[in-house]
């Protein structure tokens, strides 16, 4: 399952992405050294369930990311963990040093998911050419 998301702000740090999906808002941040630049105006969020193939996790480490700046433009993924259930949403973390996380933890409407979500999950953002 995939979804489009558009961008939405920059914070301190980071910069926002988000979807309506069946009134509820998908929102993703991803940490600004992780973000190519000029800032992409849409990205492609897609979510694997447990057993499904997917691409290989990346992992890179912001100072990677400085030191070959190409590597900004490749995909994202990574896995994350159910940690809290809301209203509306399911928040996934993701899996590791929080120093190192390549994304936030994405907000994920619940009707994008089972009725009783995975605990894991992997996730790979894409970036989309303006």
């Amino acid at each position: 399952m995939h979804k489009v998301l558009e961008y939405s702000k920059d914070t301190v740090g980071t910069f926002r992405w988000d979807v309506m999906v069946d009134n509820t808002k998908f929102e993703l941040y991803i940490p600004s050294w992780r973000v190519p630049q000029p800032v992409p105006r849409r990205v492609r969020v897609e979510i694997f369930m447990p057993g499904d193939n997917h691409p290989d996790l990346s992992q890179l480490k912001q100072g990677e990311t400085i030191r070959a700046i190409g590597w900004r433009q490749s995909t994202i993924v990574v896995r994350v963990q159910l940690t809290e259930k809301h209203t509306k949403t399911y928040r996934y973390d993701p899996i590791g040093d929080y120093k190192l996380r390549e994304t936030g933890c994405p907000y994920i409407p619940k009707t994008l998911l089972p009725a009783e979500p995975p605990s894991e999950l992997t996730i790979s953002v894409e970036w989309l050419p303006d």
